[in-house]
């Protein structure tokens, strides 16, 4: 489980689409889940795109969310039944993430703007070796050191703006992708382009997993719900992806995301972006609007290691 499969204010859950397609029904329709040796169902509706770019459970997979306490890093097991009758129903076997791995987890709640966060991780050094002068026998101990991490970063902000309405450069110049953080090599890079750049609109930030580049069949990139809102049209558009240096100009359709998500996501043509690009998992892409065209972007590349 993601971030945006249990925290975000309308979760909803991508199902690959080989898998889909081979075990999933094939329209749009409420699905039952079930968890073994539990009585109460759950009726998420399991969601198919038009142009079968995703697959996924929207609706009361909320539901499911917080009825059953499934949090980020916990496993679901997803098992269709057979012979179930007319509704397609699933069981579905959680695993829980260990506490122990659990006590940071908080660091990817969405910080506002300028925010940071700092973490705090344990250090054990090996065993030392001591002894008390009245000659006792030696004794292992173990010291353990708390160690102050870099703090995190999350940069958000709308575009400020005067009166007048003569747009001025956003004193928070770019947004950053859903839960997302930037380690400091990366942030310092972004903030490099970003200050090249001196766009009045902010830059959406987008780290690349793997359903943004397909290597789990799904090739999808969505913008999050601040970032559409202000800044991209409603409904479904074309949109124009550049790259500086390039003649190539890609279209790629933007649709919004389900009714329970807001936001917009490229569908059609992304994977040709992806694939011509050389794009792959934790490389960085930076969207500039161009002079205030908002259905055209330049795309700057930052790429993994």
């Amino acid at each position: 489980m993601k971030p945006s499969n249990v925290k975000s204010k309308y979760p909803s859950l991508v199902i690959p689409n080989d898998y889909a397609a081979a075990y999933f029904p094939h329209n749009n329709q409420f699905v039952t889940l079930q968890r073994p040796g539990k009585n109460k169902k759950w009726r998420p509706k399991f969601y198919i795109r038009k142009d079968r770019a995703a697959n996924m459970f929207v609706g009361h997979w909320s539901d499911f969310v917080k009825d059953n306490h499934v949090r980020e890093g916990d496993i679901c097991i997803f098992q269709p039944v057979k012979n179930a009758g007319t509704t397609f129903t699933v069981t579905v076997h959680l695993i829980r993430k260990p506490k122990v791995d659990m006590l940071d987890q908080n660091r990817n709640c969405p910080g506002g703007v300028g925010s940071s966060r700092g973490r705090t991780r344990t250090k054990v050094n090996d065993h030392k070796t001591v002894s008390s002068s009245e000659g006792r026998p030696k004794a292992k101990v173990t010291l353990t050191t708390r160690v102050k991490e870099e703090p995190l970063h999350h940069y958000q902000g709308p575009l400020e703006s005067d009166d007048s309405g003569q747009g001025q450069p956003s004193k928070y110049p770019y947004i950053l992708s859903g839960y997302a953080h930037l380690n400091g090599e990366q942030r310092k890079k972004v903030e490099e382009i970003v200050r090249s750049i001196q766009s009045r609109v902010p830059i959406y930030v987008a780290i690349l997993s793997n359903s943004n580049v397909g290597t789990n069949s799904t090739c999808i990139l969505a913008f999050g719900k601040q970032y559409a809102t202000e800044y991209l049209p409603d409904g479904e558009q074309t949109l124009t992806l550049l790259r500086k240096g390039k003649s190539t100009t890609w279209k790629v359709r933007m649709v919004p995301r389900s009714s329970g998500s807001h936001g917009q996501m490229l569908t059609v043509g992304w994977r040709d972006f992806v694939q011509d690009n050389r794009l792959e998992v934790e490389d960085i892409c930076l969207f500039q609007q161009m002079d205030d065209k908002r259905l055209t972007m330049t795309v700057d590349i930052i790429r993994h290691g």
